[in-house]
């Protein structure tokens, strides 16, 4: 049988793509990927980075995981200058934490996250400022979520979108009137049912660029699909969760929402004057 040929992609078809599926100036999104899911890219990793910064612009702000191998116990061991991303986030987030205008959090050790963009500094701050094993309660995502974000996801599937254990907390909290730190009841490929109700609300496109099948989302979206999910067919099941409180040693819960507060008004003031200016 002859081998089934890769594709090869570069830079313009990357961008060509991502606008196709309605990635635009502005916009925030936090990107999971596979590089290799591309099938062959020129430039490596660095190509699929630059793509996606020019598709946003200086206006928009790219959010990627940074994930590492360094455990809560041994947090002295994380240098966010140096501590490489664990090999399963993949290359891409591998290369973008080390470029020089990429802010880079210093805290959790073990589920930091990289930005650069207009609202990076905000964005990486408001996670540096959770407490270890508190970081989906009023956290990054969200306020990705809040600030009407977006989230990709290229070659990989929702079983990697770190969003959906921000979503299915959100969600037991909002129905049960609970106060959790973690509420999963999603697992594995369970993952995957949310992309039929975000297709059927149109809050999800699908693609593919090269190779790769790539997923973009609102991520309110996600948020109400796993609501969804957990109202119709998760909610008579038995659920472990762990209570959430304030740890004396970072900012309250208040003061995180309050922290998303200042994001949302700070991407609104600047929305105007880009406004202002382009009249």
């Amino acid at each position: 049988m002859p081998k089934s040929r890769i594709s090869i992609v570069n830079k313009d078809l990357i961008a060509d793509g991502l606008q196709s599926l309605g990635l635009k100036r502005g916009d925030i999104v936090i990107v999971h990927s596979s590089l290799s899911s591309f099938g062959y890219v020129e430039g490596g990793a660095d190509t699929v980075i630059v793509a996606l910064l020019e598709t946003l612009g200086e206006a928009g702000t790219l959010i990627l995981p940074s994930h590492t191998d360094v455990r809560s116990s041994n947090a002295n061991d994380y240098d966010p200058d140096t501590t490489p991303v664990r090999k399963d986030i993949g290359r891409i987030p591998d290369t973008f934490w080390r470029r020089p205008d990429v802010l880079r959090s210093s805290h959790p050790p073990r589920h930091p996250w990289a930005a650069k963009g207009r609202l990076a500094t905000g964005f990486i701050r408001l996670s540096e400022s959770r407490p270890i094993g508190s970081h989906h309660v009023a956290g990054i995502l969200n306020a990705v979520m809040a600030l009407d974000g977006h989230i990709m996801t290229i070659g990989c599937s929702n079983m990697e979108n770190t969003s959906i254990h921000t979503a299915q907390l959100a969600a037991y909290n909002a129905v049960e009137g609970a106060n959790a730190k973690k509420a999963d009841f999603l697992t594995g490929e369970e993952r995957n049912q949310v992309d039929q109700p975000m297709l059927e609300a149109g809050t999800m496109r699908t693609g593919r660029i090269g190779d790769a099948k790539v997923r973009l989302m609102k991520s309110r979206g996600l948020f109400d699909a796993v609501r969804l999910l957990y109202e119709t067919q998760y909610r008579s099941r038995v659920i472990k969760t762990v209570d959430y409180r304030d740890d004396t040693d970072y900012p309250s819960r208040a003061e995180c929402e309050a922290m998303i507060e200042q994001l949302k008004n700070q991407a609104i003031t600047r929305q105007v004057k880009g406004d202002e200016a382009v009249s």
